[in-house]
Protein backbone atom coordinates (compact mmCIF):
# COMPACT_ATOMS: atom_id res chain seq x y z
CA UNK A 1 0.00 0.00 0.00
CA UNK A 2 2.86 2.60 0.79
CA UNK A 3 4.07 3.35 -2.45
CA UNK A 4 7.64 4.81 -3.28
CA UNK A 5 7.89 8.08 -5.04
CA UNK A 6 7.36 9.12 -7.99
CA UNK A 7 3.97 6.75 -7.21
CA UNK A 8 1.32 5.57 -9.56
CA UNK A 9 -2.46 6.22 -8.97
CA UNK A 10 -5.26 4.08 -8.49
CA UNK A 11 -3.78 3.86 -4.76
CA UNK A 12 -4.59 4.73 -1.20
CA UNK A 13 -4.36 8.27 -0.22
CA UNK A 14 -6.80 10.93 1.10
CA UNK A 15 -6.63 14.14 2.92
CA UNK A 16 -4.19 14.08 6.59
CA UNK A 17 -7.03 15.47 8.55
CA UNK A 18 -9.94 13.28 7.48
CA UNK A 19 -9.99 11.75 11.36
CA UNK A 20 -13.39 11.92 13.29
CA UNK A 21 -14.86 10.22 16.28
CA UNK A 22 -12.23 7.95 16.53
CA UNK A 23 -11.74 6.76 12.90
CA UNK A 24 -9.59 7.81 10.32
CA UNK A 25 -10.13 7.45 6.70
CA UNK A 26 -8.66 6.90 3.35
CA UNK A 27 -9.96 6.40 -0.18
CA UNK A 28 -8.14 6.16 -4.00
CA UNK A 29 -5.94 8.50 -5.65
CA UNK A 30 -8.02 8.29 -8.74
CA UNK A 31 -6.01 9.81 -12.18
CA UNK A 32 -4.00 12.28 -13.19
CA UNK A 33 -5.28 15.62 -14.86
CA UNK A 34 -3.13 18.75 -16.49
CA UNK A 35 -3.81 22.11 -17.36
CA UNK A 36 -2.67 23.46 -20.70
CA UNK A 37 0.44 25.55 -18.24
CA UNK A 38 1.69 21.78 -17.48
CA UNK A 39 0.10 22.11 -13.60
CA UNK A 40 -1.10 18.38 -12.58
CA UNK A 41 -3.26 17.55 -10.17
CA UNK A 42 -4.00 14.46 -8.64
CA UNK A 43 -8.40 13.69 -9.73
CA UNK A 44 -10.24 12.01 -6.85
CA UNK A 45 -14.01 12.20 -4.95
CA UNK A 46 -14.50 15.04 -2.97
CA UNK A 47 -15.37 12.54 0.06
CA UNK A 48 -11.80 11.29 -0.41
CA UNK A 49 -9.63 14.39 -0.94
CA UNK A 50 -11.99 17.27 0.84
CA UNK A 51 -13.68 15.28 3.65
CA UNK A 52 -16.90 15.68 2.31
CA UNK A 53 -16.94 19.26 1.89
CA UNK A 54 -15.07 20.02 4.90
CA UNK A 55 -11.75 20.54 4.21
CA UNK A 56 -9.86 23.87 3.61
CA UNK A 57 -7.79 24.37 0.23
CA UNK A 58 -4.10 23.45 0.83
CA UNK A 59 -4.72 20.60 2.89
CA UNK A 60 -2.19 17.81 2.72
CA UNK A 61 -2.72 14.89 0.17
CA UNK A 62 -1.00 11.73 1.76
CA UNK A 63 -0.28 8.24 0.22
CA UNK A 64 -1.09 5.80 1.52
CA UNK A 65 -4.40 7.29 3.77
CA UNK A 66 -4.92 7.64 7.01
CA UNK A 67 -6.75 3.95 7.66
CA UNK A 68 -3.24 2.82 6.07
CA UNK A 69 -1.02 3.76 7.77
CA UNK A 70 1.53 2.09 10.49
CA UNK A 71 0.10 2.67 12.61
CA UNK A 72 -2.93 2.80 11.59
CA UNK A 73 -4.45 7.12 11.37
CA UNK A 74 -0.68 8.29 11.71
CA UNK A 75 -0.65 11.59 10.46
CA UNK A 76 2.83 11.73 8.44
CA UNK A 77 3.51 14.42 6.35
CA UNK A 78 6.55 13.17 4.77
CA UNK A 79 3.71 10.87 3.22
CA UNK A 80 2.02 14.28 1.49
CA UNK A 81 1.99 13.89 -2.45
CA UNK A 82 -0.62 16.98 -3.50
CA UNK A 83 -1.86 19.96 -2.22
CA UNK A 84 -5.81 20.13 -2.07
CA UNK A 85 -6.60 22.94 -4.81
CA UNK A 86 -10.53 22.42 -5.27
CA UNK A 87 -13.47 20.52 -5.25
CA UNK A 88 -17.50 20.36 -6.27
CA UNK A 89 -19.16 20.91 -2.71
CA UNK A 90 -21.66 17.51 -2.37
CA UNK A 91 -25.57 19.16 -1.80
CA UNK A 92 -27.04 16.51 0.58
CA UNK A 93 -31.14 16.27 0.94
CA UNK A 94 -33.11 18.01 3.14
CA UNK A 95 -36.73 17.70 4.10
CA UNK A 96 -37.31 20.41 1.59
CA UNK A 97 -34.97 19.57 -0.85
CA UNK A 98 -33.56 17.17 -3.26
CA UNK A 99 -30.81 18.82 -4.91
CA UNK A 100 -29.41 16.94 -7.94
CA UNK A 101 -25.08 16.48 -8.28
CA UNK A 102 -23.34 15.56 -10.80
CA UNK A 103 -19.78 14.77 -9.46
CA UNK A 104 -18.30 13.67 -6.25
CA UNK A 105 -15.12 15.17 -7.53
CA UNK A 106 -12.25 16.95 -6.23
CA UNK A 107 -8.45 17.98 -7.82
CA UNK A 108 -5.15 18.52 -5.80
CA UNK A 109 -2.12 19.73 -7.58
CA UNK A 110 0.99 17.30 -7.18
CA UNK A 111 4.05 17.96 -5.34
CA UNK A 112 7.39 18.08 -7.71
CA UNK A 113 8.83 14.28 -7.87
CA UNK A 114 5.92 12.60 -5.64
CA UNK A 115 3.47 10.91 -8.80
CA UNK A 116 4.35 9.51 -11.86
CA UNK A 117 4.18 12.65 -14.45
CA UNK A 118 2.64 9.96 -16.86
CA UNK A 119 -0.66 9.56 -15.03
CA UNK A 120 0.51 5.21 -14.51
CA UNK A 121 -2.42 3.86 -12.66
CA UNK A 122 -1.43 0.50 -10.97
CA UNK A 123 -2.57 -2.66 -12.93
CA UNK A 124 -3.69 -0.27 -15.49
CA UNK A 125 -1.14 1.70 -17.02
CA UNK A 126 -1.02 4.82 -18.98
CA UNK A 127 -4.87 5.81 -19.73
CA UNK A 128 -5.62 7.80 -23.29
CA UNK A 129 -5.93 11.38 -23.08
CA UNK A 130 -8.64 11.49 -25.36
CA UNK A 131 -12.15 11.76 -24.30
CA UNK A 132 -14.68 9.14 -24.96
CA UNK A 133 -18.62 9.22 -24.29
CA UNK A 134 -20.07 6.87 -22.57
CA UNK A 135 -21.89 4.02 -24.87
CA UNK A 136 -23.85 0.73 -23.55
CA UNK A 137 -21.26 -2.20 -23.51
CA UNK A 138 -18.55 -0.58 -23.35
CA UNK A 139 -16.01 -1.94 -21.66
CA UNK A 140 -14.08 0.01 -18.99
CA UNK A 141 -11.79 -0.37 -15.99
CA UNK A 142 -10.70 1.06 -12.65
CA UNK A 143 -8.01 0.16 -10.08
CA UNK A 144 -9.38 1.29 -7.00
CA UNK A 145 -7.78 1.20 -2.65
CA UNK A 146 -10.10 -1.66 -1.65
CA UNK A 147 -10.84 -3.30 -4.96
CA UNK A 148 -7.81 -3.31 -6.84
CA UNK A 149 -8.37 -4.05 -10.41
CA UNK A 150 -11.92 -4.64 -11.34
CA UNK A 151 -13.10 -4.67 -15.51
CA UNK A 152 -17.33 -3.85 -16.35
CA UNK A 153 -18.96 -3.05 -19.15
CA UNK A 154 -21.78 0.16 -19.36
CA UNK A 155 -25.05 -1.34 -19.27
CA UNK A 156 -27.28 1.92 -18.58
CA UNK A 157 -26.29 6.27 -19.19
CA UNK A 158 -28.47 9.07 -17.86
CA UNK A 159 -29.08 6.95 -14.18
CA UNK A 160 -30.29 8.60 -11.33
CA UNK A 161 -29.09 7.06 -8.08
CA UNK A 162 -29.01 8.06 -4.37
CA UNK A 163 -25.97 7.73 -2.04
CA UNK A 164 -25.49 7.33 1.39
CA UNK A 165 -22.85 8.99 3.31
CA UNK A 166 -23.06 7.90 6.63
CA UNK A 167 -24.55 10.03 9.51
CA UNK A 168 -27.78 10.07 7.72
CA UNK A 169 -26.55 12.33 4.84
CA UNK A 170 -27.69 11.16 1.25
CA UNK A 171 -27.04 12.91 -1.84
CA UNK A 172 -28.42 12.31 -5.50
CA UNK A 173 -26.58 11.70 -8.57
CA UNK A 174 -28.01 12.29 -12.15
CA UNK A 175 -26.44 11.62 -15.47
CA UNK A 176 -24.41 8.99 -14.02
CA UNK A 177 -23.47 5.62 -15.78
CA UNK A 178 -24.33 2.15 -14.73
CA UNK A 179 -21.13 -0.15 -14.65
CA UNK A 180 -22.38 -3.96 -14.63
CA UNK A 181 -19.38 -5.83 -12.86
CA UNK A 182 -17.52 -8.39 -15.71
Amino acid sequence: LDQTFPLQLGTSGGNINDFSKGFCFGGTLGALVQEADGNQYILSNNHVLARTNRAAIGEDIIQPGLIDQSPACAKDTNDAVADLSGFIPILFKTKRTIPINTVDAAIAQVRQDRVDPTGSILDIGVISSEPSSPALNLAVKKSGRTSGLTTGTISAVNVTVDVSYGSGKTARFGNQILVTPG
